[in-house]
């Protein structure tokens, strides 16, 4: 007992080992969004004192053309749309399973009520 509570010993004392390396790379790693924050405050402030410019072109143009953004439905609409497709789904499936099961039946055809089954002990695994 005493060999494996000195194992565990050493692996705790190793894992805090390396989390106090980690700690001290997160310093620098402080500093460098320190440093990305005060740049990007630096820039939005240069955008906002230029004159020449307007709101509209500093913005990020969005362009809708693709196909899959509908913003002309509204919530209602989308949630007509989910539910119909998850019914579709579902219904799709349920006919799947449905043809699986025939196609069982078909292969394999269940005996008819009080039909002795075969002997198996002839061909059971182990005799």
């Amino acid at each position: 007992m005493k060999v494996f509570s000195r194992i565990v010993l050493a692996i705790v004392a190793a894992g805090s080992c390396a989390a106090a390396s980690a700690q001290l790379s997160d310093a620098a790693d402080q500093e460098r969004r320190a440093r990305n924050r005060e740049e990007a405050i630096a820039n939005y402030e240069r955008m906002q004192q230029r004159g020449d410019m307007q709101r509209s072109d500093m913005r990020r143009e969005r362009t809708y053309d693709d196909k899959r953004h509908h913003d002309d439905k509204t919530v209602g609409q989308r949630i007509d749309h989910g539910t119909q497709a998850t019914k579709n789904f579902t219904h799709r499936t349920l006919n799947k399973m449905r043809n699986f099961g025939e196609k069982q039946q078909r292969k394999h055809p269940m005996p008819s009520p009080g039909t002795p089954e075969p002997d198996k002990a002839p061909h059971a695994i182990g005799k």
